[in-house]
């Protein structure tokens, strides 16, 4: 035709047939016909239900056949898995039942089912015992451990996070002043005790980093009392509470005022007399008149030196007294520290000559003016240069320079030669310490360095060794300028 395309549909047999007329012309020109035929679709379902329901009678009476069969196995076997169930029950309530009986069922699945129930129970067994005997030490060990501290002679306090007072041995309530008894579980105790402020700064200094725990002094009663904290818990599981150890340090208070006050009585006595005796031997040695022989003389001068050392001594002992309590007067006044620097370089540079050791002095140029007392500001450059002297090998070389900072003058004490044992660095500053080296070259009080250090303290600065080695030792000290 014109090429026009007809749908048209006709049953045929069973057929839906969908026939579309197209001219569809070929190689010779003529044209041909497309037909598309499908099957019905209501006949085609009708056939798969038939299908279906045939498949699913089968299953329905291969699946009862099954269950018959099945049935009776497991009936036989569930009274096995009935047993099983008993024994395992009966033996978790008894940590000390035998598990032989519980191997026995048999060669098959159940069998090893049992066998694997008793492996697994047997290791339940051996870690319910272990942890029954370790919290039967841990018991027996925290029995041992309260009995050790109510023992102590050392008070000892435990709290928890929430404050709440656990522990508090009797040395402890006798501190106090209080009953042991009654703080036992109270939330507020300590703190009653103590008061907020000092519970308080117990549990910063807890937290803190320190090496080692910082006491902190306390009077209560008239006695003196010492106390540190640190953090503690039972576990790993526990909030660290705090615990507070006391010391009655009363006694060594009181020893120590007596031994100061020793000192002072001492010191004071025995310098009259000895100011009496150098004045004799001053008059002596300058009387135009002679009134000794020559070997008079020399022993006139042994005897002025051992006073000069003995009034050195005493003079050690008035002033470590006096810093300790607070007492040391001091004349405050504008210091030139380069000019005093030179000063105290040329009254040591003929010791050191003497020892064939040079003396070099560095100072800036610029007035440096300090805030001090000109005695003991004397006292202390005399104490770190004659150090430097005495305590070097003879040829070493000794600096003394003056340096200006932010704010500050910072005065450096350098000799080199002989270096400061480790042991002896850490304690060099102590009262009455003296280093090995020290004692086998000079004699000395050991207390040079003690007194000059709370000196530079109360002058607002600070005295401290910067380092000792094989090069040198370098020993310095800072003072604040006058803005």
């Amino acid at each position: 035709g014109d090429g026009g395309i007809t749908d048209g549909t006709v049953r045929v047999d069973g057929w839906r047939e969908v026939t579309a007329y197209a001219a569809l012309p070929d190689e010779t020109g003529q044209g041909g016909v497309l037909v598309r035929a499908e099957p019905r679709l209501d006949e085609a379902r009708a056939g798969a239900n038939i299908a279906r329901n045939a498949m699913l009678a089968t299953a329905i009476i291969g699946s009862m056949t099954a269950t018959v069969v099945v049935t009776g196995v497991v009936r036989r076997a569930q009274s096995r898995v009935d047993q099983m169930r008993a024994d395992v029950l009966a033996m978790t309530a008894d940590t000390e039942a035998p598990l032989d009986r519980l191997v026995d069922y048999g060669d098959d699945s159940i069998g090893t089912l049992g066998a694997a129930v008793a492996d697994s129970l047997r290791r339940m067994q051996d870690e319910a015992r272990d942890q029954v005997q370790a919290a039967r030490e841990a018991t027996a060990g925290e029995r041992l451990g309260e009995a050790i501290v109510r023992g102590m002679d050392e008070g000892v306090v435990l709290m928890r996070a929430d404050g709440v007072c656990q522990v508090c041995n009797s040395a402890a309530a006798s501190a106090f002043g209080i009953d042991a008894r009654s703080v036992i579980g109270d939330r507020f105790a300590m703190q009653r005790v103590l008061g907020a402020e000092l519970l308080g700064q117990l549990t910063v200094l807890a937290a803190g980093e320190a090496p080692r725990p910082v006491p902190i002094d306390l009077e209560v009663n008239g006695r003196s009392l010492q106390l540190t904290a640190e953090n503690f818990a039972r576990s790993d599981r526990e909030t660290p509470g705090l615990l507070v150890r006391v010391r009655d340090v009363t006694a060594i208070v009181e020893a120590e005022g007596l031994r100061r006050d020793l000192v002072s009585i001492v010191s004071h006595d025995l310098r009259t007399p000895l100011t009496v005796i150098a004045s004799t031997i001053e008059l002596m040695r300058d009387s135009r008149t002679p009134v000794a022989p020559p070997e008079d003389g020399r022993m006139l001068e042994m005897m002025d030196r051992n006073v000069e050392r003995m009034q050195e001594l005493i003079g050690d002992l008035l002033d470590s007294a006096s810093l300790d309590a607070g007492q040391m007067q001091f004349d405050f006044d504008t210091i030139d520290l380069g000019a005093l620097a030179r000063e105290m370089a040329e009254l040591h540079r003929t010791q050191a000559e003497a020892r064939h050791m040079p003396l070099y002095v560095d100072v800036p140029i610029d007035t440096l003016l300090v805030r001090a007392d000109r005695r003991r500001l004397r006292q202390v450059l005399a104490n770190l240069l004659g150090n430097a002297v005495k305590y070097a090998d003879d040829g070493a070389q000794v600096w003394l320079r003056v340096l200006s900072g932010e704010g500050a003058a910072r005065i450096e004490v350098i000799n080199t030669g002989h270096p400061i044992a480790p042991a002896d660095q850490v304690r060099i500053f102590e009262k009455f310490y003296r280093g090995e080296h020290s004692r086998r070259t000079s004699r000395g009080t050991g207390l040079g360095l003690a007194i000059s250090k709370q000196i530079a303290e109360a002058h607002g600065g600070s005295l401290w060794l910067e380092r000792s080695d094989a090069a040198s030792n370098v020993f310095c000290m800072t003072l604040p300028l006058i803005a």
